[in-house]
C-alpha cells in the first residue's frame, strides 16, 4: 500500500480504521454521523472538502458489539477485526467504528485486540451538547502524534427531539478548558 493519509485529520484515517471509543450516550453515534454526513455530501470539515483516494466506500459500524457474536472474547473479536482488515485491503474501503469502553475507564470493552488492529483509536473525553462541546482524544494514531482536540456542538430538534450534531469546526484551545 502507497503512504496513507488522512481523510479527516485527526479523526480518519483513508482506507484505515478507526474505531471511536466511550460509553452509551457519549457522542460516539453523533460524531460518526457527522462524518458519515461530511463524506458522502461533500460539506466541508473544517474548512477541507475530504476526498478519498480508496477506491472502496466509508463503512460506519455503530457499535462494534452488534457484528462480534461475543464481544467480551477474544478469538470473536480477533475474528471480527481480521474481517475488517481484510476488507479494507480488498476493497480499499474506510471503516470508522464506535466501540463500547468499559465503564469509568478508558479502554475498549472486551479485548486489546481492538486497539492493536485499530490505526486510531479517539476517546471520547466529554460530550455536552448543551454546552455545544465533544471532547476527545487519540489513545493510538499510527499516522503522527497522539493529541486532545475537540468540536463543537449544535443542538437540532428533529420531530420535536433535541438532537446533538457535531459540526466539524474544531474547538480552539480556550474554548476546551
Amino acid at each position: 500500500m502507497s503512504e496513507r493519509r488522512m481523510l479527516i485529520d485527526p479523526l480518519v484515517l483513508d482506507q484505515g480504521l478507526t474505531t471511536i471509543i466511550g460509553e452509551s450516550r457519549e457522542g460516539r453515534l453523533a460524531l460518526c454521523t457527522a462524518v458519515a454526513a461530511t463524506v458522502s455530501s461533500g460539506i466541508p470539515w473544517e474548512g477541507k472538502v475530504p476526498k478519498s483516494q480508496a477506491k472502496g466506500p466509508l463503512i460506519v459500524i455503530e457499535e462494534l458489539r452488534r457484528v462480534i457474536r461475543d464481544p467480551t472474547n477474544e478469538k470473536h473479536v480477533l475474528a471480527a477485526m481480521d474481517k475488517i482488515r481484510d476488507t479494507i485491503e480488498e476493497t480499499g474501503a474506510t471503516y470508522l467504528v464506535a466501540h463500547d469502553r468499559w465503564h469509568g475507564g478508558t479502554t475498549p470493552r472486551g479485548s486489546a485486540v481492538v486497539i492493536g488492529l485499530s490505526d486510531i483509536v479517539i476517546e471520547v473525553v466529554a460530550f455536552e451538547p448543551e454546552a455545544g462541546f465533544i471532547k476527545l482524544k487519540h489513545i493510538k494514531r499510527s499516522d503522527g502524534p497522539c493529541e486532545e482536540f475537540g468540536y463543537r456542538v449544535v443542538v437540532k430538534t428533529v420531530g420535536g427531539k433535541a438532537v446533538p450534531v457535531v459540526m466539524g469546526e474544531r474547538l480552539v484551545p480556550a474554548e476546551e478548558s
